[in-house]
């Protein structure tokens, strides 16, 4: 048996998941296992043979190449339950504006749930309002425009809420054309940063120290109004930031001053 194959033996990834929280004797596995002693022998020598873990007269403990190993698992998993949630739109969505070294972290999404909503186009749904609500830091990108959100991140705005937003420029013009004096009100407050893309990335997101949000286009160009991820983990999160890390970098901040430019030199 090649290492993949032992790998992918539940029986030999349990055991590093249980040595990885605490050393233990060949009974005490035994018993936890419910297992046979030959079975186990038998996994334990070609365990040891790897250099996966280390056994004495007393205890089984396991080694560093073991914990590294049991990490590749756990990604494996993740990536398996994220592909549970996500593999059949991998074909329907445009996804190639997110970066490399985000898509190969897709895993870091595996607790993301679906949500379907049957309102009118480009309504966010309550779960979504409350969630920024209640937050005290938000991040995000919109190459669509969402109406409700003028009045919410003002709101918020006065709140002192830390908010970073950047939008695509055909989204700046429009607000510009129809909400120009919210959005010069919004940028007098030293906590708000507003963004305008280089680009338009086909994908909308908010991320706040709650809760990560994002929705996609499809490969035809058309914003899925009606479908919406939404993940409450830290790892979500985390990834959430570093996708809007990706997209300030992308972009040029807009301030007051700018605006008055803009104005002067329509």
């Amino acid at each position: 048996m090649n290492l993949i194959n032992l790998l992918l033996s539940k029986r030999a990834v349990e055991i590093l998941k249980i040595l990885s929280k605490k050393s233990k004797t060949k009974k005490e596995l035994k018993d936890i296992l419910n297992t046979s002693s030959s079975s186990l022998r038998q996994t334990l020598n070609r365990m040891v043979d790897y250099g996966l873990i280390e056994e004495n007269e007393n205890f089984i403990k396991i080694l560093p190449k073991g914990e590294y190993l049991l990490k590749i698992c756990e990604v494996m998993e993740n990536q398996e339950k994220f592909f549970k949630i996500f593999g059949d739109f991998l074909n329907l969505y445009y996804i190639d504006d997110i970066p490399e070294n985000l898509t190969i972290r897709f895993y870091e999404l595996s607790e993301m749930r679906l949500i379907e909503q049957r309102s009118e186009i480009y309504t966010p749904h309550r779960e979504f309002i409350e969630n920024l609500i209640n937050s005290k830091e938000i991040y995000g990108y919109s190459s669509v425009f969402f109406p409700e959100y003028i009045s919410l991140f003002l709101k918020l705005a006065k709140e002192n809420r830390k908010i970073e937003i950047a939008v695509s420029k055909d989204i700046f013009d429009f607000i510009i054309k129809n909400y120009r004096e919210k959005l010069e009100e919004g940028l007098k407050h030293e906590n708000v940063s507003f963004y305008i893309s280089k680009r338009k990335f086909k994908f909308s997101f908010i991320v706040t120290d709650i809760f990560f949000s994002i929705s996609f286009f499809f490969r035809n160009g058309v914003f899925d109004h009606k479908r919406d991820f939404i993940c409450y983990s830290k790892k979500c999160r985390t990834w959430g930031i570093d996708l809007f890390r990706y997209v300030r970098k992308n972009s040029y901040r807009v301030d007051i001053k700018d605006m008055k430019k803009l104005l002067q030199n329509p």
